[in-house]
This record gives structure tokens, sequence and C-alpha cells, in this order.
């Protein structure tokens, strides 16, 4: 690293960083071979600070890390699953529902004062993919 400016404005929270984070794993088994599972996640505001490119290699940070909040996140993913006993094979038949809740949140944003490309200091970078659908088979022995 290179003196002053890889050691400025180290200190602070990381681009990971949120006040709070919960997240619900789980699955019920219910009767006649149905599975119901639920992954659900919600987490505060995480945080990001400006930057800019240092002028050997690098980026130099112009404020304390984490300095600015972007928006909170979550999801809701849902799945449900059949099962067949076929002789000494179980087959399973399974459908799911990604980010049912239909919300394309912000996931990160530009922290460049350059920019990032078209896009500013701040705006958003990448979203959450829209709901979709996945289906699918097990095969047990």
């Amino acid at each position: 690293d290179i003196f002053p400016d890889h050691f400025q404005n180290r200190f602070g929270f990381l681009s990971d960083h949120a006040k709070h984070r919960v997240q619900v794993n789980g699955f019920v088994d219910l009767p006649l071979g149905f599975t119901l599972g639920v992954d659900a996640f919600w987490s505060s505001r995480y945080t990001f600070e400006a930057r800019e490119a240092g002028p050997v290699y690098g980026e130099v940070f112009l404020e304390p890390r984490g300095s600015r909040e972007a928006n909170e996140t979550y999801r809701l993913d849902l799945q449900v699953a059949k099962s067949f006993q076929v002789g000494d094979l179980r087959l399973q038949l399974i459908g799911s529902v990604l980010n049912a809740l239909d919300d394309e949140q912000v996931l990160t944003v530009c922290d460049r004062v350059e920019g990032c490309g078209a896009v500013e200091l701040g705006e958003a970078l990448t979203y959450r993919q829209p709901r979709f659908y996945e289906v699918g088979f097990r095969v047990e022995w």
C-alpha cells in the first residue's frame, strides 16, 4: 500500500454491514408425501461510502467507511414438493417460487465519485431478480 492514499478513512463499517438481519429457513412434512418449505430474509439498511480510483492503483476512501446508508432488503422464497415411492426408488417432484413478493429491490449502489459507467454516485447498480419459478425433481435410492 502507498502512504497516505491507502491509509485514509480505513476505519468504520464494512460494505456488508447492516445493523439487523433476520433469516428464517424451514420446512414441514405433510400427509400424502407433501413437503412445504420457506426461506425468508430481511436486513436493515446496508452501508457504503464514496470512493475514487487511487493515483497509482486501488481505491481511495473519501469519507469514513460506511458513512452512507442504502435501502433495506428482504426476500421470500417458497417451495412445495410431492414424493412418490416406486419400488426401492423415492421420486420427488419439486416446485419453487423465488422472490414470491415480486419486489425488484436495489441490491448494490455506485460508490465511485467518478460514477460507474452511466450511473452516478449513490444510484442503483443491481436489482433483485423479479419473481421466477423453478420446477425440478429428485431421485433417491
